[in-house]
């Protein structure tokens, strides 16, 4: 299956129209290659997406003709046309077109070549400052840390979302955190903890959720903790606004009083699967616990990530890892046991 699709991916490559003309602007290439990758058709979403970069190329090269006109008006047209052809060249390499590697990375994720994929995230990261807008890079770090992750590189992964986070820990200042990671080693249950900070950042959770849950895995149980704690915290300061919006005078000390309100209907529509780690952050908590030996704290964040998690699709799995410690609370998780 993989040998077909490669063959397909490389006639697509020796294929594509080079001299058609362009009848349509580049981003609504752009967008039929997005529509076609959501239905599943990968080959055509190539073709769409490679006529994007062709037309891309050439309405830079139209508008570069016009200025070269007002501004080189003693050059001949056979000059002109050499500047613009060497452009041309240029711009098929350097294309400044990051939405389009993107584009070509994800359907390289979505047919298995990850490499190719690596390679085209990399492209789109190195050409940011051409982005539709600030946050795309964030989305395209997230989808560069999953490739490494599916290649079971879990270092690059990590130095990936510890790029991420960067900007999260520039919110506070230095002392913030330091007291942070004060009040986690002298309350180990994060009572104190999480009653007293809020950090807004939802679209750090992620990789403040991926940092901590390797750490654990490593035993590195210090960084894990602040890490963990720091998902939590972030976790529950956004969905806190969210439930206001429903209940204004919702206030919050711990995990346990948002039980009664992510199980409701008005408040649950809010929750996406990509950001409802709870269940997992109190996990790994519990895990965390019982490397301390704090076996009591540990069940108590144990019977919270069972709650949190009823109704996911990560119910029974988080209900059968707890269930193994039960049998063994000396065991220790491996990434084996938690592909993502």
């Amino acid at each position: 299956m993989k040998t077909k699709i490669l063959i397909v991916f490389l006639f697509i490559n020796c294929f594509l129209f080079s001299e058609q003309q362009k009848d349509e602007p580049s981003w609504v290439y752009l967008k039929k290659a997005e529509n076609l990758k959501e239905q599943g058709e990968y080959a055509l979403a190539v073709i769409e997406a490679r006529k994007a970069k062709q037309i891309f190329v050439m309405e830079k090269i139209e508008n570069l003709y016009e200025k070269l006109r007002e501004e080189e008006k003693d050059k001949t047209n056979y000059e002109l046309k050499k500047i613009i052809e060497e452009k041309r060249l240029e711009l098929m390499q350097n294309d400044n077109y990051p939405q389009y590697h993107e584009i070509m990375a994800d359907l390289y994720v979505l047919t298995n070549f990850l490499s190719e994929a690596e390679r085209e995230y990399k492209i789109a990261i190195d050409q940011k400052k051409y982005f539709d807008y600030p946050q795309k890079l964030l989305e395209i770090k997230y989808k560069l840390a999953s490739v490494y992750e599916q290649q079971l590189n879990y270092d690059l992964a990590d130095i990936t979302y510890r790029e991420i986070v960067i900007d999260y820990f520039k919110k506070k200042k230095n002392d913030f955190w330091d007291r942070i990671r004060f009040n986690i080693k002298q309350d180990i249950s994060l009572v104190h903890t999480f009653r007293i900070y809020r950090v807004d950042g939802i679209e750090y959770l992620k990789a403040l959720y991926k940092i901590g849950k390797r750490a654990s895995l490593i035993q590195k149980k210090e960084e894990a903790l602040f890490f963990i704690a720091n998902a939590g915290i972030v976790w529950m300061t956004y969905y806190s606004n969210l439930i206001k919006k429903e209940k204004y005078d919702f206030q919050y000390a711990s995990p346990v009083d948002f039980i009664n309100y992510v199980t409701k209907k008005n408040i649950g529509e809010y929750i996406s699967e990509k950001d409802y780690l709870i269940d997992e952050i109190m996990f790994f908590i519990g895990y965390l616990e019982l490397l301390y030996n704090e076996d009591d704290i540990a069940k108590h964040y144990f019977d919270l990530a069972i709650m949190f998690s009823k109704g996911t699709k990560r119910e029974n799995e988080i209900k059968s890892r707890i269930d193994y410690f039960k049998r063994d609370r000396n065991h220790i998780l491996s990434y084996e046991e938690l592909i993502d």
